[in-house]
């Protein structure tokens, strides 16, 4: 990003794009004429095998607009790595990420934009998606405004949903906290989901907000719908959701040892790591059996049985971490009610054949204070 004339903006949007130029193209030509200095674009190729001629005249349209940039990697960093570059190429104080099928607007960032000026510490920030006429909802969302401080957004901002559109990241306070830093040492452990790992670190560390503001609104390429997923070896099988839900418990305990270490002769938070904890687990009971389970059932996995082996799975990803003595029967039972409270779920979508539960959290159980 690298334009001499231009002053640091408020914000850039980021496409981090790989194998989608045609799509993409699309898109840059419908946002040129309403692009302004607060909110360019910074489009950044993966190194591309495809669509290539469509990247190219992406280069020709950044090469004549003073609100477009283009960067191409040398070698394919995987999703993870095109994402932690970002932190590095953007000359913004806050970037917002959209997949490359997905349509940024301008319009609700213009109106956000006011309160991020405003509030140049908040660490991250979870906007709204919005869907467009004749596009078929499948990850769109709209929160209510909500500003949490410091640790208290752990569970919710740290832990909603895992798609990537609508994230807004404060790069030089998370990396002044060395926040993409660490990620990029736990890079393999979060190939999945690594702006989930940047989310729970920036809420242990910083303010963050839900905003009810749509800032993009959902595509229509790959739309992502679980009942239809059929490949079961793939990263929604039941040993990869495992492999991403220790990457999430060990965040998570690094973000509240991060709180710990901050303050002298602070102790480690028992209560909130438990509760953080009990919402991870909700949230990926839910996944295992909502999201997966007629594609798991399909391989002949007996949920029952699943649904047991992974509250045991949860139970004992604990029980060498901190205070584990201490609540280990509350935390037994919350876990084993809350995958109950899935697989009935589950068996009740079967027998009435209704729309998925979408709120992995709102039903998550909790531990009491101390």
């Amino acid at each position: 990003m690298t334009k001499s004339s231009m002053e640091p903006s408020i914000g850039t949007i980021c496409f981090p794009s790989y194998n989608r130029g045609g799509i993409l193209l699309k898109t840059i030509k419908k946002l040129l004429p309403n692009l302004n200095d607060d909110w360019p674009v910074l489009v950044v190729d993966n190194a591309s095998n495809k669509d290539r001629a469509a990247y190219r005249e992406i280069k020709k349209l950044a090469g004549k607009s003073s609100n477009l940039f283009y960067h191409r990697h040398k070698k394919n960093g995987l999703f993870e790595g095109n994402l932690l570059s970002l932190f590095e190429l953007v000359q913004s104080q806050f970037f917002l990420v959209v997949s490359d099928e997905d349509f940024p607007s301008i319009q609700g960032l213009s109106e956000l934009t006011p309160f991020l000026k405003d509030n140049r510490d908040i660490g991250g920030i979870r906007a709204s998606l919005g869907t467009l006429l004749g596009v078929k909802a499948s990850q769109a969302c709209k929160f209510d405004d909500q500003l949490f401080e410091k640790v208290d957004g752990i569970n919710s901002f740290g832990l909603s949903g895992n798609y990537i559109s609508g994230q807004i990241y404060n790069a030089p306070v998370l990396n002044k906290l060395n926040i993409p830093q660490r990620l990029k040492k736990n890079i393999h452990a979060n190939q999945f989901y690594p702006h989930l790992y940047l989310n729970i670190l920036a809420a242990a560390n910083t303010r963050t907000l839900f905003s009810s503001k749509v800032v993009c609104y959902e595509g229509t390429a790959d739309a992502y719908r679980p009942e239809e997923v059929k490949d079961y070896f793939g990263p929604f099988s039941y040993g990869t959701r495992v492999d991403q839900f220790i990457a999430l418990r060990n965040a998570i305990y690094e973000g509240y040892m991060d709180i710990k270490n901050s303050n002298t002769n602070s102790q480690f938070d028992m209560t909130g790591f438990y509760n953080s904890y009990l919402s991870l687990c909700s949230k990926y009971q839910f996944l295992i059996f909502m999201a997966q389970g007629k594609m798991y059932r399909d391989q002949m996995i007996n949920l029952d049985f699943l649904s047991s082996s992974f509250s045991l799975l949860c139970i004992g990803s604990v029980e060498k971490l901190p205070y584990y003595e201490k609540v280990k029967d509350k935390l037994a039972d919350a876990i084993y009610y809350s995958g109950n409270h899935w697989l009935d779920k589950r068996q009740n979508y079967d027998k009435q054949n209704v729309g998925l539960v979408s709120d992995a959290l709102s039903n998550g159980s909790r531990l009491k204070s101390a």
